[in-house]
């Protein structure tokens, strides 16, 4: 699958060199780079992976600031930023994750501002804080991540934003899951419980739809496993 989306890329990178005004051929080559890093991660080779994002990034930022006002550029400026940050958490480098991630952040907070009524702008915008979460919550900044956690909550809470729909309940119940991994750490086990009991039945909706789905019943899983954890700190090992 590499060698193909590499040989993929020389002619993309072409075909873009040869018509520097024709906007196919410059989000064609954007993909390439994309599916290249993506077969890179997946294999193991984060370094590399993080350097195909980077040569993704650089033609989308041409892109959105050449058509500000369209919004699939912008949004697919915002998502490299967040891929590029995720890699940066998975080779360690914490700060420059971070640095990204609020790149991509102002970036789908304007989408989403521009675009309220839009759901998978508003919950793009979730996934966002959803991830800055991860990160304060490893960098032990505990109010920080709670906060992060909250905001994509609440967006993930709304009606427009689909709820009942399997991937956006197994979402719901994600991000109520890492509150709950905060409060655990924070030693609010009486809070943590609460969180991980709503995101067991958000994640039983998902579930439910979609009995064999491989995300949904790890997650489920984890949160039942979070769930008894939380039962011991409070005395209730039965």
């Amino acid at each position: 699958a590499l060698a193909a989306h590499e040989r993929a890329l020389v002619i993309r990178r072409k075909l873009a060199a040869d018509n520097p005004t024709d906007i196919p051929y410059q989000r064609d080559l954007a993909a390439s780079h994309i599916n290249i890093g993506l077969q890179l991660r997946l294999t193991g080779q984060p370094a590399k992976a993080l350097a195909a994002y980077e040569n993704a990034l650089a033609v989308r930022r041409k892109l959105a600031a050449d058509y500000p006002a369209v919004n699939q550029f912008q949004g697919e400026l915002a998502a490299t930023h967040i891929w590029i940050g995720q890699m940066q958490c998975e080779t360690g480098q914490l700060e420059e994750a971070m640095a990204s991630y609020e790149q991509g952040l102002a970036i789908q907070r304007k989408l989403a501002a521009d675009n309220p009524t839009v759901v998978n702008i508003q919950c793009d915008l979730a996934a966002i804080y959803n991830n800055i979460g991860l990160i304060r919550r490893a960098r032990g900044q505990l109010a920080e991540a709670s906060a992060a956690y909250e905001q994509a909550l609440a967006i993930r809470r709304k009606p427009e934003a689909d709820p009942e729909a399997p991937v956006r309940a197994s979402e719901l119940g994600a991000t109520l899951n890492g509150l709950a991994q905060v409060d655990l750490e924070a030693q609010r086990f009486a809070e943590a419980r609460d969180h991980l009991r709503k995101a067991i039945v958000w994640q039983k909706k998902a579930l439910g739809a979609n009995p064999g789905h491989p995300l949904y019943r790890q997650r489920l899983m984890d949160h039942w496993k979070s769930l008894m954890r939380a039962a011991r700190e409070l005395g209730r090992d039965d």
